[in-house]
């Protein structure tokens, strides 16, 4: 039982505490679901397809996550689930671009910028408030120190797993000419989805992100690789890399596929759909649920999915996992809306899509897509954060009908001026300077 002097010096301790440092003297279970808050689940978006997955931590309340290369390195845009209670699994509340990848093969390092919100639209970060926990630790580490793991790996089902272990050893290597650890080994559990989490010392101070697991499989032994918080942060200042900056520095993931059909799902039933598939017609099968781990579409929402255009398969699935709904041969090529009503899906193309292409060399900032009959350009396309690098594309959906469209880049020069574009069904416009 704590003494009164304790628990008189542990209040005050909790009064002068800065919330946003999320630290606390030996991690309670309280200053767990705390630290918990800024740890995410990444899933990587290969298309429309979630390819691979790991964790990642928010450090700053802006949005900038630090996670491992290899977490990301199959996707091309990355969707971010949250806590909203540590005892239910994430939920996705955001997507986030890659802003970093370590070009130093040795340093599993990458960094996230959350951009987005769950439906793609930009937001400013900035005003989210975001729970972070700031990416620097000037502790020292010694073998035989206590490190708590938090995570998401496969064999928890998608909800926070947090491992308690030990430092069995540490390991020395060269960074910018100077000889400081690469590697913490740890006998605390660490498995897949572990990677790109976070490691905290018993003061709730940020040690390294797990990143490697190394069994022995006659002996079943197991220790977990820690890739050092110091060893980022001189790897940074090697590069003379700023988080925060916006510039990647090693090669980012190649372009997404080209895509311009959208497939709009309405929930107007009283079920909650807990599982979509939409497959190509001519697949074998269904592939995966796109909604993911813990999404759902409850009546009276809907959830948008893009696809190259084609004709796709339905399947929607109660939470029970009782089919719903099972209708074949939808073409998909343009916008698309299918209505679940409870007995039947209702399609209908209510929208066409606008692709831009961009082949030349340079990034597209500002593009203007206006009625051929109006008086003025409009609103920017692309918002305040958003670009069309070279290689890249975008869609849009608009109303069938005659536009004019314009581009600029970022320093608002005129690359094009295109007229009387006729958008009816699916219309792309490739730039190329």
């Amino acid at each position: 039982m704590k003494s009164p002097l304790s628990i008189t010096i542990i209040v005050i301790m909790l009064l002068l505490a800065v919330p946003a440092s999320l630290f606390a003297q030996d991690v309670t279970s309280g200053s767990i679901e705390d630290v918990a808050s800024s740890v995410v689940l990444v899933e990587a978006v290969d298309g429309q397809w979630a390819s691979s997955g790991g964790s990642g931590t928010i450090v700053s309340p802006d949005g900038i996550i630090y996670t491992n290369r290899h977490v990301i390195e199959d996707g091309d845009d990355f969707a971010i689930y949250m806590l909203d209670d540590i005892r239910e699994q994430p939920v996705l509340r955001y997507y986030a671009s890659l802003q970093y990848v370590s070009s130093n093969i040795d340093v599993d390092f990458a960094i996230l910028q959350i951009d987005r919100d769950s439906n793609q639209r930009p937001i400013d970060a900035a005003a989210e408030n975001l729970p972070y926990l700031p990416a620097a630790s000037d502790s020292e580490v010694n073998i035989g120190d206590r490190v708590r793991i938090f995570g998401y790996p496969g064999i928890g089902e998608g909800y926070m797993v947090v491992t308690t272990g030990e430092v069995v050893t540490i390991q020395n290597g060269s960074i910018g000419g100077n000889r400081l650890p690469v590697w913490y080994w740890t006998d605390a559990e660490i498995s897949g989805g572990n990677s790109g989490g976070l490691a905290v010392n018993e003061d709730g101070e940020w040690v390294g992100l797990p990143t490697w697991v190394v069994s022995e499989e006659r002996t079943a032994g197991r220790l977990g690789g820690l890739l050092p918080l110091m060893a980022v942060e001189a790897m940074l200042a090697n590069e003379g890399y700023v988080p925060g900056s916006g510039a990647v520095v090693a090669e980012a993931p190649a372009a997404p596929p080209p895509t311009s059909g959208t497939f709009t799902l309405m929930n107007a039933s009283n079920s909650r759909v807990c599982y979509v598939y939409i497959s190509p017609t001519t697949a074998s099968d269904w592939g995966d649920n796109l909604l993911g781990r813990s999404e759902v579409v409850d009546p009276g929402d809907s959830r948008e999915f893009r696809f190259a255009p084609g004709d796709y398969d339905v399947l929607l699935l109660d939470c029970a996992g009782e089919t719903l709904e099972d209708t074949r041969s939808i073409n998909v090529a343009a916008a698309i809306t299918a209505t679940f009503n409870g007995q039947n899906l209702q399609v209908a193309s209510s929208m066409s899509s606008f692709t831009l292409t961009n082949e030349s060399d340079v990034a597209i900032c500002y593009v203007y897509i206006s009625p051929d009959d109006s008086s003025s350009w409009g609103d920017d396309q692309l918002g305040a954060r958003e670009i069309v690098r070279a290689g890249r594309e975008r869609t849009w959906e608009v109303p069938a009908g005659t536009y004019d469209v314009l581009l600029q880049d970022c320093e608002r020069n005129t690359l094009q001026d295109i007229r009387s574009v006729e958008v009816a069904g699916s219309e792309v416009v490739t730039f190329v300077d």
